[in-house]
């Protein structure tokens, strides 16, 4: 998990560039650093500038040299982590990489999965500060956008290449297909967010007790967002298949 942590991969970061950074830099990545993990185990109102102070060791007059307050630094960790997460995530895009439509949605609900597990503290933050602090918000609603946008892309674009798809090739839509990406992404943020930071109980207990894992449940999914884009199940695969434990998970 050290590489879908953010603090961790942060700290990971500063270390391997502490030669050739300036004082003013490693001070600068300590006050994230601190910031970070506390706010994956600390809600945001409870966040203060005194608290980032103490773990990263450095003086609350020192804070404000490099930030106007808990704001602009959170402002930027959230922007931080969205990238870090935006980079995580398969595209059919990337070069040599050739997998099915189902496969490759599959890959992507499960990474999600994982790096809101890694960082549940910094996802409810995410998704929960726009209630609390509107100009914060809009970090989610354009990262959201962003997202959305980048997944069409990549749908459309590995609907063209792919072998699998070319049978049933019809005409998407980039603006109809960015809608259903939206509903999509929507039901995926919704039961993520009740399986890691609301840790619903009920939930994980229906989950466990029918063996339905992260990869069974990013599985489903997958064929639920393939149903949706292009209008049928994927070969072999019906929502059904991830309950079948004589398939493979």
């Amino acid at each position: 998990m050290s590489t879908l942590n953010y603090p961790i991969w942060l700290k990971d970061q500063s270390d391997n560039q502490q030669i050739a950074a300036s004082k003013r830099d490693r001070t600068r990545a300590k006050l994230k650093i601190a910031a970070s993990e506390l706010l994956n185990h600390t809600l945001y109102q409870d966040l203060h500038i005194s608290l980032i102070c103490e773990k990263a060791d450095v003086g609350a007059g020192t804070f404000y040299r490099y930030f106007k307050g808990k704001k602009e630094l959170t402002e930027e960790i959230l922007e931080d982590v969205v990238q870090r997460f935006t980079d995580l995530m398969p595209d059919s895009r990337q070069e040599g990489k050739h997998h099915s439509m189902f496969e490759l949605f599959a890959q992507s609900n499960l990474q999600f999965f994982r790096f809101a597990d890694a960082n549940h503290g910094l996802y409810r933050c995410l998704l929960q500060v726009n209630a609390q602090e509107f100009y914060l918000g809009e970090i989610f609603e354009n990262s959201l956008a962003a997202w959305a946008i980048r997944v069409t892309k990549s749908i459309l674009h590995g609907h063209i290449e792919s072998c699998e798809d070319t049978l049933m090739k019809i005409d998407l839509k980039e603006s109809r297909t960015l809608i259903k990406v939206h509903c999509l992404a929507s039901m995926l943020n919704d039961i993520t967010a009740r399986l890691t930071f609301r840790n619903e109980k009920s939930l994980k207990k229906l989950f466990k007790e029918n063996d339905f894992d992260e990869q069974r449940a990013a599985k489903f999914l997958a064929v639920l967002w393939y149903r949706v884009i292009f209008g049928n199940d994927p070969k072999g695969y019906t929502a059904e298949s991830p309950f079948d434990n004589t398939q493979q998970k």
